[in-house]
């Protein structure tokens, strides 16, 4: 005979215990289906009106009160974000606008190139420094702008300036990238305007001298220290974008209240108006299964702390015995008829309810008895429902039938009573009244007076 301090739970048993519990189930997820919404939205406008008004006192605030606002270390965190946030800024900035950079990506570069020799001066090599600083500079710049034709007319003297390179080593060199839809005659015209005006300033300074053109070309040239910058620069980039996203996700509340605060511009922060309570499908469905849940579950730890029976398996479990089979009766009054489906009830135990079964059940008794050799039988029904008296008689009337055969009714098992010429017992067991202890009771009192525990018989 086995005996167990573990409740024993039959999950057929279990999940139809809950399906005849349907309106209550639906009735729990129906509330929760109100219930999250509400308290989802009413929690995201607090904290909504909370983040607003803290906002609005950042607001007031000088970027390095701001900064105060925090401990030493949070402090340096969002100052070190603010700066990699700017730098990155005007990286993407320059892709988005840089005229050379996408023109690097494609390889080649097309590029007019042009040649000047100074002559007639004792002082050439300072010339052509001269003339390659005027070439690079704020003058150039616009020239070349103007040249380049219309669609450039709004870049940024820098994107200009990027394509002008000059080199005064030997001769008066000057490279300009060509970028797509430039007329390169106009481009040259330009430069040479331009070289005819720094002619003019520079003799002033270095005195009278004579710069001719040797050479103008259109080329296409493989920038090798421009693509080698790029691809440095883009891995900087790269790691740069990296580290900062890592910095910002792990901010805390506070820190990036106060970051957002100073990146970003938009005074709608520092007021909230209250949309109210949100009940969308998603959150209710979400509320629903929520309610299924939690009934669930609590009805589980229900059944787990129950010290009473709630299926049929606690026969094999704890007594370690056949069971006889099931007698069903819808027992439920009151409340209790209303949180159990009567229809479910029946609908889940059809073979056997109404007395359907107390036949089997009887034949599976006197079976068990003629296979142990028992004529008299003692019927114990601890902690039974009253509401199966019928059933028990009908029951055991079914068995006394049987020649040879003896069948009595008791509650209990008094010591007394034991020995009175019982060969075996059967336990009838009741679903949500039978106790576990009365169980383990019974079969301790059986096991002490040698008397066997031959099957079981619940009743549900």
């Amino acid at each position: 005979m086995k005996k167990s301090g573990i409740v024993s739970i039959d999950l057929k048993a279990f999940f139809g215990s809950l399906l005849e519990q349907w309106k209550c189930v639906v009735l729990f997820a129906a509330i929760f289906a109100v219930l999250i919404p509400y308290a989802v939205s009413a929690r995201e406008n607090g904290y909504g009106q909370s983040e607003a008004d803290r906002y609005k006192e950042l607001s007031m605030m000088t970027i390095d009160e701001r900064l105060h606002t925090l401990p030493e270390l949070d402090r340096v965190r969002v100052s070190l974000a603010i700066k990699e946030k700017g730098l990155i800024e005007e990286q993407e900035r320059y892709y988005a606008n840089s005229i050379v950079d996408p023109m690097l990506e494609a390889g080649a570069l097309p590029v007019l190139r042009l040649r000047y020799v100074i002559s007639d001066s004792d002082n050439v090599q300072a010339l052509n420094a001269a003339y390659c600083s005027c070439l690079t500079d704020i003058k150039t710049v616009a020239s070349v702008r103007d040249a380049l034709g219309s669609s450039y007319a709004d870049a940024e003297d820098m994107y200009i300036s990027e394509l002008i390179t000059a080199d005064p080593s030997e001769t008066v060199e000057i490279t300009v990238v060509i970028p797509e839809g430039t007329d390169a005659e106009r481009l040259k015209e330009a430069l040479s305007s331009r070289i005819g005006e720094a002619d003019s300033d520079l003799t002033d300074e270095f005195g009278k001298h004579k710069i001719s053109l040797v050479s103008a070309e259109e080329l296409s040239i493989v920038d090798e220290a421009r693509v080698a910058l790029k691809a440095e620069k883009d891995i900087e980039y790269k790691d740069l974008k990296e580290n900062y996203t890592a910095l910002v996700l792990e901010f805390d509340y506070a820190e990036t209240l106060v970051f957002n605060s100073i990146t970003i511009d938009d005074d709608t922060r520092n007021t909230f108006e209250d949309p109210g309570i949100s009940f969308s499908p998603k959150m209710i469905v979400a509320g629903f299964a929520v309610g299924v849940f939690i009934y669930v579950f609590a009805y589980l730890v229900f059944i787990v702390l129950s010290s009473k029976l709630h299926d049929s398996s606690v026969v094999s479990d704890i007594l370690g015995v056949s069971l006889l089979g099931v007698i069903s009766k819808y027992t439920h009054k009151g409340f209790a008829s209303v949180i159990f489906s009567k229809f479910f009830y029946r609908l889940l135990r059809k073979k056997s309810i109404d007395g359907k079964s107390s036949g089997i059940v009887a034949d599976a008794a006197l079976s068990v008895c003629k296979n142990e050799g028992c004529r008299k039988i003692l019927f114990v029904k601890p902690g039974m429902k009253a509401d199966y008296s019928d059933e028990l008689k009908q029951l055991t009337a079914k068995i006394n039938e049987a020649a040879g055969v003896e069948v009595k009714i008791m509650d209990s098992i008094p010591d007394e009573k034991v020995k009175e010429g019982f060969d075996a017992v059967i336990l009838g067991v009741c679903a949500g009244a039978t106790k576990y202890s009365d169980v383990i009771d019974m079969a301790g009192i059986c096991s002490n007076n040698g008397i066997k525990i031959i099957g079981g018989v619940y009743f549900d």
